[in-house]
């Protein structure tokens, strides 16, 4: 028997959490938390859980979204076992603490919430069990009731560095997870390979821009292309142009298109400044160049 309960996630972006039960194993896919609310309102409904409890967290990427809620949940569920991709583990372990001191300034009231330590972080990413892409994986719960265990493969999303669709088989069940899933290519990630999704029976997907058209919208190059004549003007008349783009993911993509504008000599050569998480992540990308689906890996 299969039981499935969305945590958070569900009717809103952000706090993505799902609770599955299967044959006695119990496995949440992603814990994260909603950036537009503050405090216990930011968090997945953990309080389903209550009688429930977990074996195992399975997270997709290192969005906070995903995975901002991981170091509550473990307050609450300290023996779980926590399985990413080794660069999922990687960001993880610079955006969590970068979450830590946000929370210690927003100065949370200790009766609504329990902030959480830099130590705590450590020992949490430390924990996190890493796996490859395309890599099967068995898991047997403390309640599993079958001979069979679970086969658990992650395959790459296509939407930031480490970002996972995680493929969850038993028996004659295939339960696909797609995360943030990518299917077109951007400057540096690959889009997500249709061929993982084959004989799925249950998907469980997001649909963050599920109604814009795709057909409409520019393709990476021609946007590309308009940015760079855009900033062209801008630069000839000795102005500064400043684009704000989240740390994880955009930054990296937006500094790998400049660079490749500069290179076909689209754009007018340039310093380019950075700083913050954004740098400590873009390490994170330059380290895994020659290791992960890059469409690009001569950056």
């Amino acid at each position: 028997m299969i039981k499935f309960i969305p945590l958070g996630g569900a009717n809103e972006v952000g706090a993505s959490c799902f609770y599955l039960n299967i044959e006695g194993t119990r496995i949440l896919l992603d814990c994260g938390t909603n950036p537009r609310k503050k405090g216990k309102d930011s968090l997945p409904n953990f309080a389903l859980l209550k009688t429930e409890s977990l074996d195992f967290v399975l997270i997709s990427h290192a969005h906070q979204d995903h995975i901002g809620a991981l170091p509550f949940l473990v307050q609450e569920f300290p023996h779980v076992i926590i399985y990413a991709t080794y660069q999922t583990k990687e960001i993880a372990d610079i955006t969590l603490h970068n979450a830590a001191n946000i929370l210690a300034q927003e100065n949370i009231e200790q009766s609504e919430l329990r902030n959480y330590t830099h130590e705590e972080i450590d020992f949490l990413v430390k924990s996190i069990r890493d796996v490859n892409y395309n890599q099967q994986i068995e898991l047997e719960g403390l309640l599993h009731h079958l001979s069979e265990k679970i086969r658990i493969t992650f395959v790459d999303a296509g939407h930031i560095l480490g970002s996972s669709s995680i493929i969850i088989e038993i028996g004659n069940e295939k339960i696909i997870y797609t995360g943030d899933i990518n299917l077109s290519n951007q400057s540096l990630m690959i889009g997500a390979a249709l061929e993982n999704f084959k004989k799925a029976t249950t998907l469980i997907i997001e649909t963050t821009y599920g109604a814009t058209d795709s057909i409409k919208l520019g393709s990476w190059e021609s946007e590309a292309k308009r940015l760079a004549k855009r900033a062209n003007k801008i630069l000839h008349n000795g102005r500064s142009i400043l684009i704000p783009v989240f740390a994880l993911g955009k930054t990296q993509e937006i500094l790998s298109t400049l660079f490749s504008l500069m290179n076909k000599k689209i754009l007018t050569e340039t310093l380019i400044y950075t700083g913050g998480v954004s740098k400590e992540i873009s390490n994170v990308y330059d380290r895994n160049r020659f290791v992960v689906n890059y469409s690009q890996k001569d950056l």
